[in-house]
């Protein structure tokens, strides 16, 4: 059941006094003399129901100011245009208000004079923080919402707090022109809550027997709209990063645990955000990681304001909000295997769903029938055990599943003897994986023994790349290695030409690549041979040979080559011969190069089409009836 958003209902019930201050009278003023150079000191007065800082309580909502922390950033203004932007730090306090005053050299009383006699000013623009600001709103005002400690405080000094004070009506000021001294009437921090943070109070309730630490265990807050970071520019959220949904907008930490009557516990953390996002916020979600277990829960919002009786529409900032959300959690557990039937035993568990027929559990055991798709496939079933949810992702592929139809995307050069125009990009259509030409046993310049199990035609005519699919089960990765072959003694012929693909040799650069390179060599080393590695990607759908751009990627690389700085693929060459021998004297050119960086795409890439029976593929590229990809 979906929780619904309370506002946390908060009432000043009198105005309230400090026990410091046995008056009204706002402590340590003193008159503004209009002294060259000298800071001088503005009286702000709030309205009763302007609150300055939050407290968890509604009767202890602190309603004044923290002498020597608060700070005011002051913006004079005539309509939008600035007239003088000040800080000013509190230096007295009263339960009316308080007094700010600017360091010496900056707001100095023949300023203020200037600015209040000049007749221009209409407006104060007011940004309220202290010196436990996370930013400082006067220097920065970048306001970095994606990490917090979840404590109240730490929610507090994240908090922007805005007025747009009206200095054209008399009653909201006093200008005591002789001693240069202007006191501010009528303050409202709450005054414009489109302009300012709310607080989010989360109560996530977690399943008995959960280890929760108070500064340790996350609590991480999804949802679509929500601001990460923004910039804070008269009030308004500007330059904000945004997110979707699918990373946390705010990363935070348990602050306070409960322990409940039914040995459940409650783990409390407060967080600031922007609430008036340009699309309003409707679902959060909260995940908190422990150990490999993930326990979320989703909330629909139901826009409350603390007073009940404003627009409730939308969220509101300068607001503390309650979310009372119980957590679920679960464990994911992702498992590769072979295509034969097989059994998993996860003992105490019963079942909770499974999206595909061939996984089935009975007896304490997940039975997985065989796979005879001719493609990988995964699929998913949910066990409950210990009052967890165990999400079993199975996927079964060998390296014959990868045998069928392939799309091919490249960039592509056209030199003496091609068969295929330049163009960039350029995709092959209806390449074949089937069987290799040789599958022997070979051994790469390290050392590492490699079989090729695929080959692949319709690169150039009838001519054969043999490849290695190699599958790491345990880790639940795939890698897939193009096989460039120099050797003499091929007996692969195209249009009454011997062929070999060899690799597109480049130099690698701090950042990307580029020249010295070679495109048709045919004298690679001890051995002749070399592969250059592709990438599976986790939905199996992609074979992809990354560019590499910003430092991000690395190439594989022909260690044994003579130069060890020009020994980096970025490519397939297609060669010919006049003659099944490929050296410099009967190589000089090449007659294809399929290079990585193809136009507007992340590298070169295989897209299946079709599985080895001919049955068609959907977007994801590895459709076959009896099974879903996650």
């Amino acid at each position: 059941m979906k929780n619904k958003l309370f506002m946390f209902v908060a009432m000043l019930a009198s105005v309230l006094s400090l026990a410091s201050c046995s008056s009204d009278e706002i402590e340590g003023v003193d008159s503004n003399q209009a002294v060259a150079g000298k800071g001088v000191s503005i009286t702000v007065a709030l309205k009763p129901e302007s609150r300055a800082v939050y407290t968890d309580n509604g009767t202890n909502l602190k309603a004044t100011f923290e002498k020597d922390v608060d700070y005011i950033t002051v913006f004079f203004r005539k309509g939008t245009s600035p007239l003088g932007k000040y800080k000013l730090t509190c230096t007295g306090v009263s339960s009316m208000g308080g007094t700010f005053t600017s360091n010496s050299g900056e707001l100095t009383a023949e300023v203020l004079k200037h600015i209040m006699t000049g007749g221009e000013l209409t407006d104060l623009h007011m940004i309220l923080a202290s010196a436990k600001s996370k930013p400082d709103f006067y220097e920065k005002f970048n306001n970095d919402l994606s990490v917090q400690d979840g404590t109240l405080e730490d929610a507090t000094a994240h908090m922007q707090r805005v007025t747009n004070h009206d200095m054209t009506k008399a009653e909201n000021y006093e200008w005591d022109d002789a001693n240069a001294r202007l006191t501010v009437k009528n303050v409202n921090f709450n005054s414009n809550p489109e302009l300012c943070t709310s607080i989010l109070k989360v109560k996530a309730v977690f399943p008995a027997g959960t280890e929760l630490v108070k500064g340790e265990t996350p609590i991480d807050l999804y949802g679509e709209n929500a601001y990460s970071k923004y910039t804070c520019g008269w009030g308004k959220a500007s330059g904000a990063t945004i997110t979707n949904g699918t990373v946390p907008f705010t990363k935070a930490k348990v602050a306070e645990v409960q322990e409940n009557a039914d040995g459940t516990k409650t783990a409390i953390a407060y967080v600031c955000f922007w609430p008036t996002t340009a699309k309003p916020l409707e679902l959060l979600n909260v995940n908190s990681k422990i150990g490999d277990v993930d326990y979320t829960g989703e909330y629909t919002v139901e826009h409350v304001t603390m007073s009940g009786e404003e627009d409730v529409s939308t969220l509101k900032g300068a607001k503390l909000y309650t979310m009372p959300i119980t957590l679920a959690g679960s464990k994911t557990i992702t498992q590769w295997m072979k295509d034969g039937e097989s059994s998993i035993e996860v003992a105490g568990a019963t079942l909770e769903s499974s999206e595909a027929t061939w996984l089935t559990f009975e007896g304490g055991r997940i039975h997985v029938a065989a796979n005879a798709t001719g493609a990988p496939r995964t699929g998913e079933i949910d066990l409950k055990a210990g009052g967890i949810i165990l999400k079993y992702v199975i996927t079964q592929l060998e390296p014959n599943d990868f045998k069928g139809t392939y799309s091919y995307t490249t960039k592509v050069f056209a030199g003496t003897g091609a068969i295929t125009g330049a163009s960039d990009p350029y995709t092959f259509e209806g390449l074949i994986f089937g069987e290799p030409r040789t599958s022997a046993e070979l051994t790469d310049a390290n050392g590492t023994k490699h079989t090729n199990n695929i080959g692949i035609t319709g690169l150039y005519g009838t001519a054969v790349l043999d490849a290695c699919l190699e599958i790491d089960y345990e880790n639940c990765s795939a890698k897939f290695g193009v096989f460039l072959d120099a050797r003499d003694g091929q007996n692969q012929q195209v249009n009454g030409k011997y062929v070999a693909f060899v690799p597109a040799l480049v130099t690698r650069k701090a950042k990307d690549w580029g020249k010295p390179w070679m495109f048709y060599e045919t004298e690679l080393g001890d051995p002749d041979y070399t592969w250059a590695w592709y990438t599976v990607t986790k939905d199996l759908s992609q074979i992809i040979y990354y560019n590499r751009t910003n430092n991000n990627v690395e190439f594989s690389s022909v260690p044994q080559y003579s130069s060890n700085t020009m020994n980096q693929i970025a490519g397939i060459d297609v060669v010919l011969s006049s003659t099944d021998v490929f050296t410099h004297a009967t190589v000089s050119g090449y007659a294809q190069v399929y290079q990585v960086n193809a136009k507007g795409k992340v590298g070169s890439y295989f897209m299946r089409t079709g599985n080895a029976s001919g049955a068609k593929t959907n977007a994801n590229g590895i459709t076959a009836a009896g099974y879903t990809i996650k």
